[in-house]
């Protein structure tokens, strides 16, 4: 039997809610749910840790072993009534009209544990997993819900109820496609001394979102909007909230009156009689400027890159070297052949045995996973920590992207 740390808050937190929020009450419902089933079926000696705070998230569970390292876990407890599609590459379609990409969320999570781990405790090569656990789901409903075919490989980080049972263990062990590398037991205890649990269990979560382009004017001019209501009018016409307590803390973050250009102020120093705020003007004309001076630099891009050495302009071997950010990579129009880009190791894994290194590079904003294989240039001075010119080829699949590297080097 595991020990289950965060119980008695997770209990906490659904005696407050319990007749507040329903929504929020069935999900702490089935996270504790998954919780206690998981210290049922798990060795005693692994950790089930509730609502760990990790940096900026705090998923709802992190199991720690002496066997297969950390594995980060979301529990969803959407009906199948609720979900009107599921992609191959982990997006959900719900008949409130959101899309939820729940593969990015436990990434994100993922990445997040690792650089913690990384940057607090000096804790690296610990293998590090994420999961997706569909509680309202049995794995034969499941597969009757989807309308497509999904690649084996897609079922290695979804589990359903019925599957925490006795072989847990295994399926955990299962979800990670690299070697998996345990934690000694004075490691086990340096974590969960420095993890803490979340003071915000009792909060509704927020999702890592698909919104289309065409829809982010519009939300900006909602917030516009709620920012002119006064403060005594904080219900609609239907006596309904405008935002949930969230939305409303962001507003409260947001640009102030004497801030926004777009909002004329009555009475300040400045204003003229017909109602024009010449400093709000002022404003707007500087950064007009700032907005022509970044499009013209943008447009001479190239040619700076060629002066310095980094980019593709006047390179005559037929091969896409422009250098730029993961995301630019990954969501650029052209990224197919080799790229080329500077980037760190913030992991590195060596599975000798299969003449493989595994990494993850970081730009500082985003990370990738990449790949080493015995015919990489100069794959022997790889360390964690240090910044490369990495050359490569993108790798897309269902289970997310990798960096195939032909040659890396320190940078100079």
């Amino acid at each position: 039997m595991g020990i289950f740390l965060g119980k008695e808050e997770l209990s906490e937190a659904l005696s407050k809610i319990k007749t507040k929020n329903v929504t929020l009450y069935s999900r702490l419902s089935a996270e504790k749910e998954i919780g206690e089933l998981l210290e049922k079926y798990l060795p005693e000696d692994t950790y089930v840790v509730a609502h760990p705070q990790i940096g900026g998230y705090d998923p709802d569970f992190l199991v720690i072993s002496s066997r297969f390292g950390c594995r980060v876990i979301e529990v969803q407890s959407w009906s199948p009534e609720e979900i009107t599609e599921i992609e191959p590459d982990g997006k959900i379609t719900l008949k409130d009209g959101r899309r939820i990409n729940l593969t990015e969320q436990i990434r994100k999570y993922r990445d997040e544990l690792s650089i913690y781990l990384d940057t607090n405790l000096g804790m690296t090569n610990i293998t590090i997993e994420g999961l997706i656990v569909h509680c309202r789901f049995t794995a034969g409903e499941f597969k009757d819900k989807v309308s497509k075919i999904f690649p084996p490989d897609y079922y290695r980080n979804i589990l359903f109820k019925d599957q925490i049972d006795t072989r847990i263990e295994q399926r955990l062990k299962a979800s990670s496609k690299y070697v998996n590398r345990g934690l000694i037991d004075s490691n086990i205890q340096t974590i969960l001394s420095a993890i803490e649990i979340s003071e915000n269990i009792a909060q509704e979560k927020r999702y890592v979102q698909i919104t289309k382009l065409e829809e982010e004017p519009a939300v900006e001019e909602d917030r516009e909007q709620d920012r002119e209501e006064p403060e005594e009018n904080s219900e609609g016409e239907n006596g309904q909230k405008d935002s949930g307590p969230e939305e409303e803390q962001d507003l409260e973050n947001d640009v102030s009156h004497d801030q926004d250009p777009q909002v004329p102020q009555q009475g300040k120093p400045g204003q003229n009689k017909t109602g024009l705020n010449w400093r709000n003007i002022a404003i707007a004309l500087f950064l007009l400027i700032i907005l022509i001076c970044g499009s013209l630099a943008v447009k001479n891009l190239p040619s700076l890159q060629s002066a310095v050495g980094l980019g593709s302009a006047g390179n005559n071997t037929g091969k896409n070297k422009e250098s730029g950010t993961i995301d630019r990579l990954v969501n650029g129009a052209d990224s197919t052949g080799e790229q080329e880009m500077m980037l760190t190791v913030t992991k590195f894994l060596d599975d000798s045995r299969n003449q493989i290194i595994f990494l993850i590079l970081s730009d500082g904003t985003s990370t990738i996973d990449a790949l080493i294989d015995k015919n990489t240039k100069n794959a022997l001075q790889v360390k964690e920590g240090n910044r490369y010119l990495v050359k490569g080829t993108l790798e897309k699949s269902e289970n997310g992207n990798r960096l195939i590297l032909s040659e890396i080097s320190l940078s100079d």
